[in-house]
Parts: C-alpha cells; structure tokens; sequence
C-alpha cells in the first residue's frame, strides 16, 4: 500500500527503525535525489531526508540574506565557518569572497556539501570534517587566514569551539543560534573574553506558533 501510494501521489516515503542511518525507501526504484533551490543566489542543494536542512525556503532565503548582509563580504574576505552542514551558508557565501573554510563534524554532511559545491560549480570552498565539540581543530594553519568567522552550531552551542580558536585576525563574527541560552553564554564570551562587542541581533521566525527561531547575532571586533 505504501509503495502504490508513494507511487500514485508521486512522493517519497522512507522508514526508519533506528537511528537516521536506518532510514531507507520504501520504493527504491522510484527514489531520487532531494533538492531544492533559491534563485537570489543561484544555488541547488542536494540532501538526504535525514540530513538537517532548513525546510522553509522563503525564510531560508531571507536567513541566508541576513547573514551575507552582515558579513559585508568582499573579493578579499576568507572566511572560516564552523558547522557548515551541507553549505547552506557556505556556498552563496563563496560567490562573494576570496575563499571559505568550512567545517562540521559529520562526515556525510561534508560529503554532500563538497557534492553540492560540485554540481553548482563552486571551486573556492574547502570542506574539512572536524568534531568541533571534542576534538582540536585541524587546520590551524589555514583557519588562521580567515578575517571573518561565521558560526551555525546545534542547541548546544559553540563554546568547546570557541576556546580553541584565534581572534587576531577576526575582524567579525556572524553567530546563527537556534537556542537562545547557548546564544547568550557564547556571547558572553566573546564579548568579555575577546574584543567583540554586539552590534546587531536579528531574528527569523522560521515556523510561526513555534518554538522555531533562528537568531542572527553580529559582533564587531572593538
């Protein structure tokens, strides 16, 4: 039934037993890539239905706006962004800027992020994976070129991150938070442990009657 469905309405249904790892088809042979694009930037991401993704386009779009509005971005710019995902960020960033450093932590999403730099025919991006919560970063060397920072890290926040990193060179930080608390302690952090000061926050409301806000925080080295 579920695959005459699947069929008939022309949708994709998976199950999934365990963990996202688990999730499979349940019509295999009418299974095709997910994608989506946002014509302001000329891009098309490909993901899986187990990666994350910011499922509302309009508001996506204006996410992406907001955060490259902040960035100021530049012919000159590299830029250094941590939890990158699947380049959501990463890649209309890279249309702007000299070069872009990315990282994340899951090996898939940097797969398909590379995979979607491909497609869109996007060469200056360098996707690293990293476990940015435990483990030291790896490219010490290249991470500090990088005159801008850009952070987009899950509910717990980026503090583990943020200890380890430079700030000589850091000339502004765009911090996108979907946890308000985290937000507020990272904040507190650089703001009293580094010469940032808060300049602006904006907030995207991604799913009205929700909980569901992003927040787009920008700190200006004083």
């Amino acid at each position: 039934q579920l695959q005459n469905f699947s069929r008939t309405h022309k949708v994709q249904l998976f199950t999934q037993a365990a963990d996202p790892d688990s999730a499979i088809p349940v019509d295999a042979s009418s299974s095709s890539d997910l994608a989506y694009s946002i014509e302001d930037n000329l891009i098309t991401w490909c993901f899986l239905p187990t990666d994350f993704f910011q499922a509302n386009t309009q508001l996506n779009q204006d996410l992406i706006g907001a955060v490259l509005s902040r960035l100021e971005l530049n012919a000159r710019d590299n830029i250094l962004e941590l939890f990158c995902g699947i380049g959501n960020f990463s890649l209309p960033i890279a249309r702007s800027c000299a070069q872009v450093l990315a990282l994340d932590g899951h090996s898939g999403l940097i797969q398909r992020a590379q995979h979607n730099a491909d497609r869109n025919n996007i060469s200056n991006v360098q996707f690293i994976q990293n476990d940015l919560r435990q483990e030291s970063l790896a490219v010490s060397a290249q991470y500090n070129k990088a005159n801008k920072l850009l952070l987009d890290p899950p509910r717990e926040g980026a503090i583990e991150v943020l200890k380890q990193l430079a700030y000589d060179n850091i000339e502004r930080i765009v911090y996108v938070s979907c946890d308000p608390y985290t937000l507020a302690r990272d904040l507190n952090y650089l703001t009293h442990r580094h010469s940032f000061h808060l300049e602006s926050v904006q907030l995207v409301d991604m799913f009205p009657q929700t909980i569901h806000v992003e927040t787009v925080a920008l700190l200006l080295k004083q």
